[in-house]
């Protein structure tokens, strides 16, 4: 059976195998303590300086865990399918009312077992896999300045083929930052690699009063680790056609080749290596 689709559909059709796989549990992990919103920028094709795409992030803060995630794919996996029936779900997604996501990890920051866990998609299929929390050797520099009405200290690292620079605020004495990023003696505001291919900005942060919760919605998925994944990833940005096996686009081979292009180009990924 052959599954024709456009890649403008490829969100919705992710959304749709979500949606068929309803969530089999929702596990209630920790108080919400404080939300942190980011703009996450980066540069999909290396080769193409103009491929910069924006994405707003959140990280919920909780006293043992915290969330990192994209507010898009939010609306639409949270949201949108969760309280509309299918076809109206679906449709509304289809509309483009929602904008459209194009980050799909959501990473648990887990500090009391000192353990993060991540869940990510290639192509369609999520996978999920652990590493350790401390995975960061900072050298903290005495630069400082202001950063959004902070009064933030330069750091820097390397990790995963690329060298970073974070800017910290030692006022908001939280050691957690966006993606994987932690460690350091205050929330990380600003984030980018030396290739300035990829940058998180803090946009707002803010304590919750109210009574609410970080959770965990639970998938289907594959188990897998960080190694595995990589490969997997680097695996598809080379051969794409080797995952649409049994996916034709609409409008046949000439179609197929022009996705399978625009999938090439999306050959950026923020790890580049174990």
């Amino acid at each position: 059976m052959h599954i024709k689709f456009s890649l403008t559909f490829l969100v919705l059709f992710c959304a749709l195998r979500v949606y068929s796989s309803a969530p089999s549990n929702r596990i209630q992990l920790d108080r919400l303590n404080y939300i942190a919103l980011y703009t996450k920028q980066w540069q999909q094709d290396t080769a193409d300086i103009q491929s910069i795409r924006e994405e707003p992030m959140i990280l919920l803060i909780g006293s043992e865990y915290s969330k990192f995630y994209s507010f898009n794919s939010h609306l639409t996996f949270d949201s949108i399918l969760p309280r509309h029936p299918r076809e109206e779900g679906t449709q509304i997604i289809a509309s483009r009312k929602t904008p459209q996501a194009f980050v799909f990890y959501r990473i648990f920051k887990n500090h009391r077992l000192r353990e993060i866990e991540i869940f990510d998609r290639v192509f369609l299929d999520l996978h999920r896999y652990t590493q350790p929390l401390q995975i960061f050797q900072w050298q903290i520099l005495p630069d400082t300045m202001k950063v959004f009405g902070y009064a933030v200290q330069k750091a820097t690292t390397s990790f995963a083929g690329r060298d970073w620079v974070a800017w910290f605020a030692p006022e908001i004495p939280i050691s957690d930052g966006p993606y994987k990023f932690n460690g350091l003696p205050g929330l990380i505001v600003l984030l980018h690699d030396t290739r300035n291919h990829f940058r998180f900005s803090l946009s707002s942060f803010s304590s919750i009063k109210s009574e609410r919760y970080i959770n965990k919605i639970v998938l289907s998925h594959f188990n897998t680790t960080r190694e595995r994944m990589i490969a997997l990833r680097w695996r598809f940005v080379q051969d794409a056609s080797s995952f649409m096996i049994n996916v034709t686009p609409m409008g046949g081979a000439a179609q197929r080749e022009e996705v399978l292009q625009r999938l090439r180009r999306r050959n950026n990924p923020l790890e580049l290596r174990y």
